[in-house]
C-alpha cells in the first residue's frame, strides 16, 4: 500500500508538473501576442510622422475613455519627453508612461513592458524612440488576457483534480485486481 501512494504521489507531481508547464507557455504565448499589433502600430505611426502627417492628424479620430474602453491607444512624446498628444484619456487626463521607459527607449530604441500606471489598470505597451521626432507609445489594456489566463488557470487546476482523482482511482483498482490473482 505504502509503494502505491508513493506511485500515486509521484505520478500526480508529474499530472501537475506537465499541467503547469502547459499553462505557462499558454499564458505567455498569450500576453506576448498583445504586443504584436502595437508593434505594428508603433510603425504606421512612425512612416506617418516620417512622411510629414502631424502628430494631430495621427491622434485624430475617437477619444478612448480607458475607465471604459479597451482599445489600443497612442502618446506621443517631444524629443524632450513632454507629452505632444494622445488619443486617449483615464479620468480627464492623459496617462504618462513612466519616464525610465521613455529613457530606455531612447538607449535601445523599442522598450516593450507591461505598465500599470493605477492599482486597475494594466497595459502591454510598445515605446519607440525616433531621433529627430521624439517618443511613439502604443498601449492596450490587458484585462481581456489576463481574465483569460485566469479562466485558463481554474481550468488547469479542475484538470489536475481531476487527473489525481483518475489516477488514484486507478492505482486502487490495479491494486484490487492484483490482489486476486
Amino acid at each position: 500500500m505504502k509503494r502505491q501512494l508513493l506511485t500515486w504521489l509521484l505520478l500526480t507531481f508529474l499530472l501537475a508538473l506537465s499541467i503547469l508547464t502547459s499553462y505557462f507557455f499558454v499564458q505567455q504565448e498569450g500576453r506576448s501576442a498583445i504586443n504584436l499589433p502595437l508593434i505594428q502600430s508603433v510603425q504606421v505611426v512612425k512612416e506617418s510622422l516620417a512622411s510629414g502627417v502631424t502628430a494631430k492628424q495621427v491622434l485624430a479620430g475617437r477619444e478612448i475613455d480607458l475607465s471604459i474602453n479597451q482599445n489600443p491607444f497612442i502618446t506621443l512624446y517631444s524629443m524632450d519627453k513632454k507629452v505632444i498628444g494622445s488619443n486617449s484619456h483615464y479620468k480627464g487626463a492623459t496617462l504618462l508612461i513612466p519616464r525610465g521607459i521613455l529613457d530606455r527607449s531612447a538607449r535601445e530604441g523599442e522598450v516593450r513592458v507591461t505598465w500599470q500606471p493605477t492599482r486597475e489598470l494594466r497595459f502591454a505597451s510598445v515605446t519607440e524612440f525616433v531621433p529627430g521626432l521624439g517618443y511613439i507609445c502604443v498601449a492596450q489594456s490587458l484585462k481581456e488576457v489576463e481574465n483569460l489566463a485566469t479562466a485558463n488557470l481554474w481550468r488547469a487546476l479542475a484538470i489536475w483534480l481531476f487527473g489525481t482523482a483518475a489516477l488514484g482511482l486507478g492505482l486502487v483498482l490495479i491494486v484490487r485486481l492484483s490482489k486476486r490473482t
